[in-house]
């Protein structure tokens, strides 16, 4: 048997009282009761015949009341429970028809959900007519439901009273009353309570100052935002002729809730001042001289929000600004739905009573009217009166036969809980003023500044040093051309730091964005101009010195190698610039930490790319300075003998500095992700440490033997590849006897009959006779300039080796300088050695180790004649 049953059960003799127990006689008063007993029931029989003739016809008649209309006497689609106004709206709708016996279905259309709104009226009009109520109570949300409010009433004759929105001429046709607040008072209520607030800040007559009042609402497809609005707007401009110069500057519609309007004061304090607070920036703000106006701006007095939910979310965007409400702007709203706290402390200056459990108790009361007989009025509103923080207490609100005060009828809450806020960091361009943002202390930028002024003080010394000593041999034989394009590279490196040091409290996302472009570019420009140039420098001297071991001639011009240099720059500018027409770097706020509401609490700016290969284009960049720092590498490596005049250890220290910091520093850089700081420390340190080892152990220690005097005793280029070949000549007779190839030319590494142009032997006679090599012992050094003889063909012992060329005598042919064959039989020889530390012309030369017997050579062909104009050398 369930619980909710309510029969009464009747006490039986138990089965053991029957069986151990003789039966009794029975009592006089039993005999009675069962004599009364049988009365009643011939009683009622006789009743049940007397009845039986007229029965039929009561039956019938109940049936066919029955069949009429079997519905509910009212359905309402009203909100949901999920906010306290709609929540008393139910409490008011469901008591008042308890107590009036109203048979009422609540059909709740969501929380201003267009979609469930849609459903729950085609579910109405699809109701069968006989399932149909007696009337519907309907709370419209947008105009589609108002169309289906019509077709409603044309397809069933639904009496339908509209809830909470006064309707238009176009809806009452359809419609037997409106019960709910009156909108237009409401809106007027609010505009007299601006005034009143703006007149005590402001005083009584002060025509000369206009003063700007926004006005929030909702959504402008709902039907009282219009009416709300412009009830506002008449009263509000009507004290113009009065008191006030007043301005309505905006009317912004906005959807539900009170995050929109959250949003809308965020880019509203965009173009619009205070008066004071945080806003107001005495400093730069130009005010007039009632300190009033600002003469950039206009200020912002007032905010009218059609509901206090609406003014919640404006509230807490004031608040997240520095604005203060309440001192620096006047906020009134209406309904009294939102934090009663906020009317207490003075942030509101006011609001009108609005009672949706009273507007749920006018919804039966006029059901229950149009039953029984008809409705007393069409319209009928629930009260609206100003309410301000000195009147929430006592203000009573007489209706429906019944009084209670404004606190007891509103919908607010006792204290104000934080209903927005920032959902996004692209919210508003004040941002960082709302949430933490994890800036790079400026501590750090000035440690980054102060080492570019090193880098800069540098190379500007080092360019003009330069300049001054560009004719000395030691900055010669380096080749100054070269060294002022790697100092230009290195400030174009340096000055990426600049760029880096960026953010947005000081610069505006333009700004910001271009400079993401610009420091990648510097970098990397600046960074290939180095690398490549040194690279050239130090291939240059390989090839003239490869040239010189053998005697060879080679010219190895400055326009040849600056090729190399324009060459690689290019290629690294190429894939700069289809990176940044794709998916350039640009300035960008991200969030880092979101609380349990959703709301962003942190956030950090960087350069970032939004596409999904972000990575593609750094790692080309990353391969490719790698590739050219490994290429000078290998090298710097093959010159390392001569150390002296190709800065080869030089060269290779910067080179593998260069290395170690792209390997480790990359990495790092990508790891440490959103840490803006050390991300900042590594980038910088990276830069500076690059640029400044290129200036002081490549550029400096040239510039420094020139301050001090010692810029002319340069190595001689001569003097280091003779002491070469003498060393090669020297491992090569420790050997024994050297081996001969096919052809029986010798393969002695320090002179080789491999010249076969007559050009060729003209030069190894030159040699010979100047007693340089193995026939005289001697080296270019050691002999004095006047006495190598004159000669186009010979390159003098003090000559730079940018002039180390293989300019041939005028009119001799070019097929006696061509290169020797290095496929040839025995010309595979390749000795290692080292470069001799000591200045060849320190040591009194050797003789000649005497030579191992060789095979015969077969007999040479004789050489053509020169043509006239040379001179032949015995």
């Amino acid at each position: 048997m369930s619980k909710a049953a309510v029969l009464k059960r009747i006490p039986l003799p138990s089965s053991r009282s029957m069986s151990g127990q003789k039966q009794t006689t029975m009592s006089r008063g039993s005999r009675d009761s069962l004599r009364s007993a049988g009365s009643a029931i011939t009683a009622m029989m006789i009743m049940m015949i007397v009845c039986s003739g007229w029965m039929p016809a009561v039956s019938a008649n109940v049936f066919d009341n029955a069949t009429e209309t079997s519905g509910p006497d009212l359905i309402a689609l009203v909100l949901n429970r999920d906010t306290v106004y709609s929540n008393d709206m139910h409490n008011g709708l469901i008591l008042h028809a308890q107590e009036l016996g109203i048979h009422m279905e609540i059909w709740d259309t969501g929380n201003f959900w267009p979609d469930r709104s849609r459903m729950m009226l085609q579910r109405a009009i699809d109701l069968p007519t006989e399932q149909q109520p007696k009337a519907y109570a309907v709370w419209p949300i947008d105009d589609e439901a108002r169309g289906q409010m019509r077709e409603l009433h044309e397809k069933h004759g639904a009496a339908l009273i509209q809830v909470n929105q006064l309707p238009s001429d176009e809806e009452w046709p359809y419609l037997i009353g409106y019960a709910g607040p009156d909108d237009a008072l409401r809106a007027k209520n609010a505009a007299v309570m601006i005034i009143e607030a703006l007149e005590e800040k402001y005083g009584m007559d002060d025509e000369d100052h206009q003063l700007n009042v926004i006005g929030l609402g909702y959504p402008d497809t709902y039907a009282g935002y219009h009416l709300s609005i412009n009830a506002f707007a008449e009263r509000l401009m009507k004290e113009n002729s009065t008191t006030l110069n007043l301005d309505l500057s905006r009317r912004l519609p906005l959807d539900w809730g009170a995050q929109p309007p959250y949003d809308a004061v965020l880019e509203l304090l965009e173009e619009y001042a205070m008066v004071s607070g945080a806003r107001a920036n005495p400093d730069t703000d130009e005010f007039d001289s009632d300190g009033r106006q600002i003469k950039d701006k206009p200020i912002l007095h007032a905010l009218y929000c059609m509901d206090d939910r609406i003014l919640n979310g404006a509230y807490q965007a004031l608040v997240d600004l520095g604005v203060v409400p309440g001192v620096d702007i006047i906020l009134v709203g209406t309904v009294c739905n939102g934090a009663r706290s906020l009317l207490e402390d003075g942030s509101q200056y006011g609001t009108t009573a609005q009672s949706p459990f009273l507007e749920g108790k006018l919804i039966v009361e006029m059901t229950d009217q149009y039953i029984n007989g008809g409705l007393a009025e069409r319209t009928q509103f629930t009260p609206n009166p100003i309410v301000t923080g000195d009147t929430w207490v006592d203000n009573l609100v007489d209706f429906l036969g019944r009084k209670a005060t404004v606190d007891q009828l509103c919908s607010w809450e006792l204290e104000y809980d934080k209903v927005a806020g920032p959902l996004s960091v692209d919210s508003t361009n004040s941002i960082c003023e709302i949430i933490t943002c994890e800036f790079i202390p400026e501590a750090l930028f000035s440690v980054g500044y102060a080492l570019v002024s090193v880098n800069y003080f540098l190379a500007v010394g080092s360019a003009i040093l330069l300049y001054i000593y560009r004719k000395m041999d030691i900055v010669r034989i380096a080749q100054p051309f070269f060294l002022m394009i790697v100092i230009i590279g290195s400030v174009l490196d340096t000055t990426s730091i600049v760029f880096m040091s960026r953010d947005n409290r000081n610069y505006t996302d333009q700004e910001l964005d271009q400079a993401c472009i610009i420091w990648p570019v510097m970098l990397s420009v600046g960074h290939m101009m180095t690398t490549a140039t040194l690279a050239a420098k130090i291939s240059r001297v390989k090839r003239l010195v490869d040239a010189g071991l053998t005697f060879r001639r080679v010219q190895v011009s400055v326009f040849e190698v600056s090729l190399f240099i324009v060459f690689f720059v290019s290629l690294d500018i190429i894939v700069l610039a289809v990176w940044f027409s794709t998916d350039p770097f640009q300035w960008t706020l991200h969030s880092t930490s979101k609380d349990s509401q959703g709301y962003v609490t942190d956030a950090v700016g960087e350069c970032r790319s939004d596409g999904q290969n972000y990575f593609v284009y750094p790692l080309v960049i990353v391969f490719l300075h790698l590739s050219v720092l490994v290429y000078a590498n290998y090298l710097a490596y093959k010159t390392a003998p001569y150390h002296e005049i190709s800065d080869a250890k030089s060269i290779a220290i910067c080179l593998f500095n260069s290395i170690q910091l792209v390997l480790i520093g990359t990495p790092i850089v990508a790891l440490v992700g959103d840490n803006t700081e050390t991300s900042y420390l590594i980038r910088v340190c990276i830069v500076f440490l690059n640029n400044f080892g290129v200036l002081v152990i490549i550029v400096a220690p040239k510039l420094y033997k020139c301050l001090v005097g010692e810029g002319d005793d340069r190595p001689s280029v001569s003097g280091v590849i003779a002491a070469q070949k003498k060393q090669k000549s020297t491992y090569s007779s420790a050997e024994g006897p050297p081996r001969s190839g096919g052809s029986g030319h010798s393969n002695n590494p320090t002179y080789s009959t491999q010249y076969q142009s007559e050009g060729g032997l003209r030069d190894s006679a030159r040699a010979a006779v100047l007693g340089i090599g193995p026939f005289g012992g001697k080296s270019m050094e050691s002999l004095p300039p006047e006495s190598v003889p004159p000669s186009e063909d010979f390159v003098a012992a003090d000559a730079p080796v940018s002039e180390f060329s293989d300019k041939k005598a005028e009119g001799e042919p070019l097929s006696t300088f061509q290169e020797e064959d290095d496929s040839q039989p025995g010309s595979n020889f390749e000795p290692e050695f080292e470069a001799s530390n000591e200045p060849e012309a320190q040591h009194e030369p050797e003789p000649a180790p005497e030579p191992a017997p060789q095979p015969q050579p077969e007999p040479e062909p004789e050489p053509e004649a020169e043509p006239e104009g040379n001179d032949k050398q015995d």
